[in-house]
């Protein structure tokens, strides 16, 4: 895989940097946990000047859809129950992409086109699809399928020009799909347009394994990594994983006693509140 660069002016909302949006849309992602938290949720959205909100089902919420003077924003909502990880552990494939986060992702696909399609007939906006974890795995086969077809659909809902505005924002997601999946990525005007913010100790971004079961997982674009002053360095796509603070094969017992205090903190890694203070840091200074 030859070295991609993701353009940093793409996709940035009205008068701020890529940074910015990615803050903005991280705390989106967070929100999506919150949508049966009814008032939380409105007032929240009221802050954030979000409306004509719609949430996602699916068994419970899945995330929500919402118009904002930016554009539209479609927030996938992360691994909240036990139904969820099971999509995690699905790791088989399906038509080149994990058929897991697949499953997950084609029981809201028809909620979304259907809100996003009675827009789109009365303005054309930016489109913003964000996630955080399973949400953002969610998150880049739905700029796919919207933008291209092939998953669910025949023909794409979006046209050339909607689909050139479409772009992607992911924290802590995990690789989606094999390197046909990725190859076929990289010909769509959304590849560069895909921005995937990883922070050290995360590990959820390394899952599935490359070499799981021979099942090749790759990213469809370069890593973003954000260190906790908020400093963002482009890591080549699955090349290098020494940024995450992690190794893939414990050797013995001492490797994971000397290791304990990394390991510790990995659930406040990868929780998006984490990835929120990390970019903070690097917007507020």
């Amino acid at each position: 895989m030859s070295e991609i660069l993701v353009d940093e002016s793409a996709g940035t909302l009205t008068g701020v940097s890529r940074e910015s949006t990615a803050l903005f849309l991280a705390d989106c992602a967070r929100i999506s946990y919150q949508t049966e938290n009814t008032s939380l949720f409105k007032r929240y959205c009221l802050n954030e000047g979000l409306t004509r909100v719609a949430s996602l089902q699916y068994e419970n919420s899945a995330g929500y859809m919402a118009e904002h003077a930016d554009g539209y924003i479609i927030a996938l909502r992360g691994s909240d129950d036990l139904q969820d990880w099971g999509s995690n552990a699905n790791v088989t494939k399906w038509n080149f992409v994990h058929r897991g986060f697949f499953n997950y992702y084609s029981q809201i696909h028809f909620q979304i086109v259907d809100w996003l399609a009675a827009r789109l007939r009365n303005a054309e906006k930016p489109i913003y699809v964000t996630g955080h974890s399973l949400g953002g795995a969610s998150a880049i086969l739905c700029a796919y399928e919207l933008a291209v077809a092939g998953l669910i659909y025949d023909q794409p809902l979006l046209n050339d020009t909607q689909a050139s505005n479409l772009h992607v924002f992911t924290f802590g997601a995990p690789r989606p799909g094999d390197i046909n999946f990725y190859d076929d990525y990289q010909t769509r005007s959304i590849s560069r347009k895909t921005h995937l913010y990883v922070r050290q100790f995360d590990p959820i971004p390394l899952m599935p394994g490359a070499k799981l079961l021979r099942f090749g997982y790759t990213h469809v674009a370069p890593q973003l990594f954000v260190d906790e002053s908020g400093r963002v360095t482009q890591i080549d796509i699955d090349i290098d994983d020494s940024h995450i603070g992690l190794t893939n094969q414990i050797n013995s017992i001492w490797d994971i006693l000397g290791r304990a205090v990394n390991y510790a903190q990995i659930p406040m890694s990868h929780d998006v509140r984490s990835y929120i203070k990390d970019l903070t840091a690097g917007v507020v200074g």
